[in-house]
């Protein structure tokens, strides 16, 4: 009886996380909407505006143009615009199949652990619905929230690796590389799973605490808070 309810109270708090990620998933197709009837607005605007004055913009109009451009990064300065990593839906079913995962089942085994992933000093969001194909079916292996918490479910506990977690987000990620960035000089690619150095293979286990991270030693947190994982 025990395990009974155990396993409906799983099943119950995943049909929860589902009902928070559609929500996510309608509020930012919405958000979408307004930017684009925005941007549309704007652009008949400045169609009227021209039309009307008959010429081009003023040589000042133009400076105020150029001046309001984001400052060039300096030398060495991570571009802020190359740490939006989505997560990847195209070909996603071919990486699970490769990576062998167990299917959903009935979610008798149901792990959460906090992913946290840096670059350079700076962190970089994991987005919710990895794992999701576009269908709207996910793998074993997913997140609903763009907080990091990745859920490991399947019907019999499963060897799930942080390795396992960058392929089913789309993400390059080896020894010496993280995403766009390899190793070069003083600057590496780190794990860390509850604050002590682990391997990109190790297995994570239900609240664990993971952090990737490229950049020199001591730029980045090895174990950050875990406040995400107990609303999970």
């Amino acid at each position: 009886m025990s395990r009974k309810l155990e396993r409906a109270a799983r099943q119950e708090r995943a049909r929860q996380d589902q009902l928070r990620a559609q929500a996510i998933r309608t509020r930012r197709i919405r958000l979408a909407i307004v930017a684009a009837i925005t941007a549309a607005a704007g652009a008949i605007i400045v169609v009227i505006v021209v039309q009307a004055g008959g010429e081009d913009p003023s040589p000042a109009s133009t400076s105020s143009t150029a001046s309001s451009a984001p400052t060039p990064q300096a030398p060495g300065e991570t571009p802020i615009s190359s740490l939006n990593w989505p997560a990847q839906a195209r070909g996603l079913s071919e990486r699970v199949d490769g990576l062998g995962f167990p299917p959903g089942g009935d979610q008798s085994y149901h792990a959460h652990v906090l992913l946290s992933v840096y670059v350079d000093g700076q962190q970089v969001p994991v987005p919710a619905d990895i794992g999701f194909y576009e269908s709207g079916a996910h793998s074993s292996l997913h997140t609903h929230t763009p907080d990091g918490v990745i859920h490991m479910e399947a019907d019999d506990p499963y060897p799930y690796t942080l390795a396992h977690i960058m392929t089913t987000w789309g993400v390059p990620f080896g020894e010496n590389i993280l995403g766009d960035y390899t190793a070069t000089g003083d600057k590496s690619v780190h794990v860390y799973i509850n604050g002590k150095p682990a391997s990109r293979d190790s297995e994570l286990v239900d609240g664990d605490n993971v952090v990737v991270a490229y950049g020199m030693m001591g730029s980045f947190p090895t174990e950050p808070p875990t406040d995400a994982l107990e609303n999970a």
